[in-house]
């Protein structure tokens, strides 16, 4: 039963080192920008894989975040809890996990978003008059 626990915990640690709340937010910011950007509509796997990419860096960018400010959120009261601050997480462990989601980000719109941005251009830009 601890060990069922015990994996919640690090789950749930690993979640908040995300700040899903603010990444949601953003996300909904980058939905609607997109819609708006397209006069002619926006296909569905290009919206679903331009806001994954972008969650999933915003998320990196989160975890960095929590291990920059890991110092100063062990000293206030709000933010003693977060789990690098208490050692939860482990600085190296925050890293690989950091670089994971923003190399999957980069991903995502690598092979999904940019690549074919980059044929248009190798192309001459005809398609974008």
């Amino acid at each position: 039963m601890s060990e069922v626990v015990t994996e919640r915990l690090v789950i749930s640690d690993y979640i908040e080192l995300c700040k899903p709340k603010v990444v949601l937010l953003m996300l909904l910011c980058v939905m609607v920008g997109v819609c708006l950007a397209s006069p002619s509509g926006v296909p569905l796997d290009v919206l679903l894989f331009c806001t994954l990419g972008v969650g999933l860096v915003a998320s990196s960018a989160a975890v960095i975040n929590h291990l920059a400010d890991s110092h100063i959120d062990a000293k206030m009261a709000r933010t003693q809890n977060r789990p690098v601050a208490t050692g939860r997480v482990g600085q190296r462990e925050g890293l690989i996990f950091a670089a994971i989601l923003g190399v999957a980000g980069m991903y995502s719109h690598w092979w999904t978003i940019w690549s074919s941005a980059s044929f248009v251009w190798l192309d001459g830009g005809h398609e974008c008059y």
